[in-house]
């Protein structure tokens, strides 16, 4: 691993190595991990991805970052994640992780099967989440993606980059094939908290702010909600095993 952190010409190295794995992919996608939203990075990573047309998806700690109209917007990824955004994910040749820990709600417990066809590039600012044993990478660049991020854009513009326009279209292909609320669920004769949160988010404006508690109010949030611009989606997943386990310490 690269430990860039602290070194700008073994960054701009890194980032090189980055540009020509990307340059000679067909199928490229890019993780929008929180790391984005702490390092403010979220609008560059945006601005990349438009420019040439790569597909993007979003984690469950991250899935406000991108909204779902979002032209190269491909979906939700992980174990309760978007049928969409798993099947663009595990058929891409290059994964860029951007900020994600890629914990085991993510990659599973057969991690050996995810992204099972593709080089991976992560760039995370924590050495110890990068070197867990679950998964192995074929770039990892350790540095802030508030340094990464604005180098890879000026690095980018010497370099030959094709646009993937026609894998764009594959992965939205994928959303319509596999809608995040199915036609069971749109035809329940009791009411299916997977529509009603898709239905409810339609009539939220750009910038509102929505806070799920734990359980079904943040799985349906996460699987079926529609993100608009500007919008904060907050969800305490998982909290109620936290409190689990302070009470037993009490």
């Amino acid at each position: 691993m690269k430990d860039t952190s602290h070194n700008s010409s073994a960054l701009k190295k890194s980032v090189q190595d980055a540009l020509n794995m990307l340059k000679v992919s067909k199928r490229p996608i890019i993780v929008c991990g929180r790391g984005t939203r702490i390092s403010e990075t979220i609008n560059m990573v945006r601005n990349f991805c438009i420019k040439y047309q790569i597909p993007v998806v979003t984690t469950i700690n991250n899935f406000d970052a991108i909204p779902d109209n979002f032209p190269t917007y491909s979906g939700r990824i992980g174990t309760v994640g978007q049928r969409a955004g798993n099947f663009c994910l595990q058929n891409a040749d290059l994964v860029i992780f951007l900020g994600t820990r890629n914990n085991i709600r993510q990659i599973s417990y057969n991690w050996e099967y995810y992204c099972r066809s593709a080089k991976r590039i992560i760039v995370d600012i924590d050495y110890s989440e990068i070197c867990k044993p679950y998964i192995s990478y074929d770039l990892a660049i350790q540095s802030d993606l508030c340094h990464f991020m604005p180098m890879i854009i000026e690095e980018a513009e010497n370099t030959k980059l094709q646009e993937w326009s026609e894998w764009v279209k594959w992965c939205q292909e994928r959303r319509k094939r596999f809608p995040v609320v199915t036609h069971e669920q749109y035809n329940s004769e009791k009411l299916n908290p997977y529509h009603f949160t898709h239905e409810l988010t339609k009539y939220l404006g750009d910038g509102s702010v929505i806070v799920a508690g734990n359980g079904t109010a943040s799985m349906s949030l996460f699987q079926s909600g529609i993100v608009k611009t500007n919008q904060r989606m907050l969800i305490n997943s998982g909290f109620v095993l936290l409190w689990g386990m302070i009470f037993q310490r009490l």
